[in-house]
Parts: structure tokens; sequence; C-alpha cells
């Protein structure tokens, strides 16, 4: 397929948007979430440190990315220094509140504190976001066309990770209201020329979630260039949803971060 006609077919139209606020389908149970748990602040301070080398090392940043997490029985977060995250270095990570006050630490905290808060605000579910400037992503949100379902894994961003059409994240309240409608029911949100981001219940899933966006991103892509790709169906990820609630002792999350976290040491 030419590369214009590519272009004219992920062009997003009002019908599509029409049909993306919709959410006429829907999951019937919660998407499964990390087993493995981080209970304690040392163990949040190590996860985000691996998944700031793994994002560094699968080239999801190239200086330009950050990493947050609620920690536990406060409500505050704990956010990467405003520098390259494959650069930071525990005594720098940063503790805020919920209104981006820093609480403890002594380095900048990262820039876009307003995006990690707005989406901390709209899904409470949500324990740790993973933001990056990965090149498939981003190509998708140039189209300004949504990331959906190519491959069974990929279920677990949710039914279609969309595009915020503003690409500043210092976000007004009215970005963030919009924001909030597009993540209702999914773990991810692309911002039109300016990266992407994922989140999950802690930074394990946040992390290999933003490993799998690339992933689908990028198989969507290259079906496109052949024809039109054939995404799963809500009855689909229904029932891959239901083979991982029924396995107690299989973390599909803790598996895949084993893995990436092997090749950063």
């Amino acid at each position: 397929m030419p590369v214009d006609q590519l272009i004219r077919t992920t062009k997003v139209t009002e019908e599509d948007r029409r049909q993306m606020t919709k959410h006429s389908e829907k999951m019937e149970r919660p998407i499964v979430p990390a087993r493995k748990e981080l209970k304690t602040f040392q163990e949040i301070k190590e996860a985000m440190l691996v998944a700031c080398k793994i994002m560094d090392y699968f080239g999801l940043v190239q200086g330009f990315g950050h990493v947050s997490s609620r920690l536990p029985n406060t409500s505050n977060i704990l956010v990467t220094p405003k520098k390259a995250i494959g650069l930071a270095k525990e005594e720098e990570l940063v503790i805020v509140d919920v209104n981006g006050r820093k609480v403890e630490g002594s380095a900048t905290p990262l820039g876009e504190i307003a995006m990690h808060l707005g989406i901390y605000q709209k899904r409470p579910d949500v324990g740790a976001i993973c933001r990056f400037h990965s090149e498939m992503a981003s190509v998708f949100g140039v189209l300004n066309r949504s990331v959906k379902v190519v491959h069974v894994l990929g279920y677990v961003l949710g039914p279609e990770v969309r595009v915020l059409s503003c690409p500043d994240n210092r976000h007004t309240p009215e970005t963030t209201e919009e924001m909030g409608k597009l993540i209702s029911d999914s773990y991810g949100i692309i911002f039109r020329g300016n990266g992407a981001a994922t989140f999950g219940t802690n930074i394990i899933d946040a992390c290999v979630r933003a490993m799998l966006l690339e992933e689908s991103a990028r198989i969507q892509y290259k079906a496109s260039l052949l024809g039109e790709p054939t995404y799963l169906s809500i009855a689909e990820m229904n029932r891959r949803n239901e083979v991982y609630w029924d396995m107690p002792d299989y973390d599909v999350y803790w598996r895949a971060w084993e893995y990436y976290r092997s090749k950063v040491g």
C-alpha cells in the first residue's frame, strides 16, 4: 500500500471519534493486574530504576521520559528527576505530594508532573505511570490514530489506546478532563506529537505495558502496509482475560519483566 494511501486510511474521522467515545463494548472483568506486589519504599525505588533502564535499553526513551509511582500508606508520589532517566540514580528520586510540591529529595522533579497527577486523579486504580517517546507509538500520535489490540498480549492495554489531540502536557483542567475520557477503559494514552504513557497497578505492569504498546503499534503499522489489520474482538479479549484470571499463580507481567530486567543487569 502506498504511503499516501496508508495515511488516508489511518486518518481519524468524526465517526471514528464518536465510536471511541461510545465505549459500547466493554471488558466483562477488569484486566488482570500484576500479581507481583511492590510493598516497600525500597522495592518501589529499585523497580523505578530498573524500569528507567529497560525503557532506555529498548529505545523507548532517548533522554526524555519519566516514571512515577504512588507510595503505600501515603498520598505522596515518587518521581524520577528532571534528567535522562537512563542516567537516574536512587539518590535523585523525588517525593512529591498530590499537588506536585516537593516533599523530599534534592533533585528537580520531572517537568510533566501535571500529566501524572491528572492520570492518578482520573484513575484511582492506577499505581504507577511510565512516560516515553517511542518511535511507533509516536507515529500513531502524528496520524491521530488509536493503537488497537492486534495480538493477544496487547489486550492488557485495553481495547484501544487513544490519542490526546493536545500535545502540551502541562495540562489544564480541561485537558485533564479530556484525557480522563480517553483512558477510562485503557492503560495507555498517546499524545499527538509528544510520545505516550502507560500505567498499571505498579511499576512492573506499567513498564511492561509500555513495551507492549510499542510492539502493538509496530505490528499494526506493518500490517497496515499490506492490508487492513484484523483486530481482536472484545469477546476474544474477554476470553484471554479469563485465561489469566484462572491462573492465579501465573503473572504475565512478571514473566516479561524478568526478561527485560535481565538485559539491563
